[in-house]
């Protein structure tokens, strides 16, 4: 709520559109559950499966508020990666991932591959945690453009920080989601020191 500027109140409203449209279900007491999921039709959001990357734009840029916030000594200049995540020719979700020097530099042209996991990997970096924070938000004129839906919908947000294996941040990302095409499926696997995790997946609802 602080990071959006999103009171409480908003964020109820959401979720009860939410609830209201059969996208998650809420229960007094325990929480609120997501009804999209599916075992069965899993698609990586940050790399691999049937959900198709699209480059939108990489650039270094003055680094945001926000992103000093969560990366730590990350300089006054970042690099912004914008991708678009496609599942069978739907605009899905909108991903923007942040790197700071040096890191920005090994990836200014690395091919992005599936998203921003695969242009890690492929720069030859390796992320051994990644902090997540999933909530809700409503569109901007922006993302809602983008996204092809009305400005002010119900979107489900997730922001991820990746470490490198001496716990310095490689690399924030902020992700809007549709909640009527995905749905958040994390896995969570044992971690092997030197080896790294595996990227969060989602399932098309």
């Amino acid at each position: 709520m602080r990071d959006y500027g999103a009171s409480r109140g908003v964020v109820r409203d959401v979720l009860q559109q939410l609830n209201d449209t059969g996208v998650v279900t809420r229960t007094q007491g325990v929480g609120t559950r997501s009804l999209l999921a599916s075992p069965a039709r899993r698609h990586p959001l940050h790399g691999g499966g049937n959900a198709a990357p699209h480059s939108v734009q990489r650039r270094i840029i003055d680094t945001p508020r926000t992103v000093e916030e969560r990366m730590k000594r990350c300089g006054p200049r970042v690099l912004r990666v914008e991708h678009l995540v496609i599942v069978d020719g739907i605009v899905c979700a909108v991903s923007t991932s942040y790197l700071a020097p040096p890191t920005a530099a090994l990836l200014e042209n690395v091919d992005l591959g599936a998203g921003i996991h695969d242009l890690l990997r492929n720069g030859g970096l390796m992320v051994s945690s990644t902090e997540h924070v999933i909530g809700a938000m409503l569109a901007d004129t922006a993302t809602a453009h983008r996204l092809g839906i009305p400005t002010s919908s119900p979107l489900l947000s997730l922001e991820q920080t990746m470490y490198d294996l001496t716990g310095e941040a490689l690399c924030f990302s902020t992700t809007a989601i549709r909640p009527d095409q995905m749905s958040l499926f994390v896995e969570t696997t044992e971690v092997t020191p030197g080896i790294g995790t595996e990227p969060v997946t989602v399932s098309v609802g």
